[in-house]
């Protein structure tokens, strides 16, 4: 992240009779359900200061056992973790179990939130299961499934057909199912998927990740969190930016403090704004290596729209990346290398800072390139997760766990020229009542957008 300068066809309705009596339900009997279609914003800025919802509670939160007749094991279920994670393994299905975010992000980019949305082209936050062929003969005629509160079955990736028959002929036992997590674990492996053939049973187990925004700071003396970093080290914050860490770069580049901050220099001017975002991570202890018995690995996101004008004209304008890409995170083109984020939950929370500021190699009155400059950024955070032992790296890769928070930040500034012939002008912010920008107030940062003004400055 920057510290400056810096997808449906037409579902055909199926109506399916309940079983009744020794009536057995074949593995075609999948009602084909379509969910109202409603247009939930893929961005969406959650309330400041919200209390933190909680998330609901496993009915059965201890789940059904692995196996009764501990003796032979005769149904064999297998599952996945969600993004296209391979088969865990038998040992590890119910003690480790599967991996994937709630389905509340937007993976086809519709604008509709998954978990509502009727079709999602190969959605890959569902988690695969599948039973294969009985290790032993049976006299069973029928299986059944039981799944925990908080899941859907689903027939393919698609999302098109859910499942929501529990009873089925033996016969078709070799079936694949698609799992999605609709609310966020509140607990590690909360979830469960059961299959039973008579006293014999399989059980596998699942975790839903989410993150939630809990707080922001922006103002003037406002510090660090108290888990913030601390894990990280404590980088001097001088020598090599790109190797230093997050605690390092709040003292330097930060100078200690939220808000705006900086010097107005006579050739080149130092001013930004301190802002950052501390999200609470579900469920608690999912990054706690031993307790997860996963490696899931979170990465603070952002993208960036910005438009940057001066005295001869514009001098950068950038729009929002497509999706989930981030296009302002350590690597990008056009900003700097350094470590602004905390992925590494602590008390399950994370942490992101920025401090937008000027494009100084634009903005350097030795050169007289300018006489006045308005800087003006859009911004979207946000979290992302993986759960194939990598960490992130500038990627796409990963899928989305949160809301976007939407924020901006703009300011001002203007050239004031020297008093005599060989004297040295300076830079100045400019006046909240200066007429000359008053298309582009409010000064500051903050949460929510703002459009960006597109014109000339004198």
């Amino acid at each position: 992240m920057t510290v400056y300068p810096r997808v449906f066809s037409t579902l055909v309705s199926v109506a399916v009779t309940a079983a009744v009596g020794t009536t057995l339900i074949q593995s075609s009997d999948i009602a084909a359900t379509q969910n109202p279609k409603e247009t939930l914003s893929e961005v969406e800025t959650e309330p400041l200061d919200e209390k933190e919802a909680e998330p609901a509670k496993d009915p059965n939160p201890d789940g059904p056992g692995e196996l009764i007749d501990d003796s032979k094991q005769v149904v064999d279920l297998r599952i996945t973790d969600g993004l296209g994670g391979q088969f865990i393994a038998d040992a590890d299905e119910a003690t480790v179990g599967g991996f994937s975010v709630a389905n509340l992000n937007d993976s086809d980019f519709d604008g509709v939130v998954d978990v509502k949305d009727k079709v999602v082209n190969s959605d890959p936050d569902l988690i695969v299961v599948q039973i294969f062929d009985l290790l032993a003969e049976v006299k069973e005629t029928f299986y059944t499934i039981e799944v925990s509160k908080n899941i859907k079955l689903w027939a393919d990736k698609n999302k098109s057909l859910e499942v929501t028959a529990r009873k089925f002929a033996i016969s078709k036992i070799k079936q694949r199912f698609y799992v999605e997590g609709v609310e966020p674990s509140s607990a590690l492996r909360d979830q469960f998927i059961t299959v039973k053939v008579g006293k014999y049973i399989d059980t596998a187990r699942m975790t839903f990740v989410w993150a939630k925004r809990k707080s922001v700071k922006k103002e003037l003396k406002e510090t660090l969190w108290k888990d913030c970093g601390v894990n990280e080290g404590n980088g001097s914050g001088k020598g090599d930016q790109a190797k230093d860490l997050l605690v390092g770069v709040f003292k330097d580049l930060f100078q200690g403090t939220f808000g705006p901050t900086g010097f107005m220099g006579e050739r080149t001017p130092r001013i930004g704004y301190g802002i950052g975002f501390e999200y609470t991570v579900f469920p608690p202890n999912i990054g706690d290596k031993d307790l997860a018995k996963k490696e899931v690995y979170f990465d603070m996101t952002r993208q960036r729209e910005n438009y940057a004008v001066g005295g001869g004209g514009h001098v950068r304008d950038d729009s929002f990346p497509k999706g989930d890409t981030p296009n302002d995170d350590p690597g990008d083109q056009n900003r700097d290398k350094v470590n602004d984020e905390d992925n590494t939950p602590k008390n399950n929370h994370i942490y992101s800072i920025d401090k937008p500021r000027l494009i100084t190699n634009q903005v350097d009155n030795g050169k007289k390139k300018f006489f006045s400059f308005v800087q003006q950024a859009n911004f979207r955070e946000y979290v992302r997760v993986r759960f194939d032992k990598t960490p992130f790296s500038n990627t796409d890769i990963g899928s989305r766990c949160s809301l976007k928070t939407k924020w901006h930040c703009r300011f001002a500034t203007f050239y004031v020229a020297p008093r005599s012939s060989g004297g040295v002008g300076a830079w100045r912010f400019a006046l909240p009542n200066d007429p000359t920008f008053e298309d582009y107030k409010p000064f500051g940062c903050d949460l929510g957008h703002h459009k960006l003004v597109k014109q000339k400055l004198p």
